[in-house]
């Protein structure tokens, strides 16, 4: 277990693959992500917005906003039991029973996203999709209204720059 660095948060994982998030306050789960394989140890990034799993073999990277796995680190033969993120978020270290400690550079491990303005998953970009980015322009991060989804370029909030990228694959077939 892991509590996040404004502890409101705390992450659990098992043997059952499962990394549960439960809200400390009220002491319920918020969701749960699939790990795929046993969990052996967690650590959040300094931020909050990343969360690593460590598994057999493997470490996982999370991207606690969207629940979606955003990395995944290869080298080690055994559970990797203990995981660590630099406070500058930059370098992780992992620890396994396979008397390895290893070093890695989180920046060159993470999966490129492609930003996908098909907001509304009919397999084309059209009209319907731009009237629900235009009710999101203009919210940042600390918004109550804010959604990670409609801020293409990831930089906290939702504005111009992110039009141009909605813009430029308008009418666009999925």
């Amino acid at each position: 277990v892991v509590f996040s660095p404004d502890g409101k948060t705390l992450a659990s994982g098992s043997s059952d693959r499962m990394v549960r998030l439960w809200d400390t306050a009220t002491r319920t789960p918020i969701y749960s992500l699939d790990n795929r394989s046993s969990v052996y140890s967690l650590a959040f990034s300094s931020d909050g917005a990343m969360l690593v799993s460590g598994t057999w073999g493997s470490v996982k990277l999370w991207d606690v906003e969207t629940r979606e796995q955003i990395g995944a680190l290869q080298g080690h033969t055994r559970q990797v039991h203990s995981v660590d993120i630099s406070h500058d978020g930059a370098t992780l270290a992992s620890g396994s029973n396979d008397g390895t400690i290893l070093m890695w550079d989180i920046a060159s491990h993470l999966e490129p996203r492609t930003p996908d303005p098909d907001f509304d998953g009919n397999g084309t970009v059209g009209f319907a999709d731009f009237v629900q980015f235009a009710a999101q322009f203009g919210l940042s991060q600390g918004d109550e209204r804010y959604d990670a989804r409609y801020d293409l370029d990831e930089n906290g909030a939702i504005g111009f720059s992110d039009f141009l990228i909605f813009a430029s694959a308008f009418g666009r077939e999925g």
